[in-house]
């Protein structure tokens, strides 16, 4: 196993309960954390299908906290196809024990 796959193993291993709504040109994502305990650094994947109803270019996607400031994403291509175009959005947060957390997900400017 190379060092990626074991990142997208991680990854999946750590990744929080969530559950989407689309409203217009935005979706919203609730991930929970469930346990007694905090946990820094979470690492929450999104797929294309979990944001189809803002179009395929995951470049163009932005995420906002609740409060409306602006989280560092990563449009990652996981499949590894001849298209080379991501296939999942990638994003971290710290949650504190038993934390809920909402995040706006929205199309914008394309990521650089």
């Amino acid at each position: 196993m190379n060092n990626f796959e074991t990142l997208m193993f991680v990854t999946r291993l750590v990744s929080l309960p969530m559950f989407c709504s689309a409203a217009g040109n935005q979706v919203t994502v609730k991930a929970v954390n469930k346990l007694a305990i905090a946990r820094p650094n979470q690492t929450i994947e999104l797929s294309t299908k979990d944001l189809a109803s803002l179009g395929s270019e995951l470049n163009k996607i932005h995420v906002k906290d609740a409060a409306g400031k602006e989280v560092l994403c990563q449009a990652v291509d996981t499949d590894f196809d001849a298209y080379h175009k991501p296939d999942i959005l990638i994003f971290q947060t710290d949650f504190g024990r038993e934390e809920a957390k909402t995040f706006t997900i929205a199309t914008g400017a394309k990521q650089v």
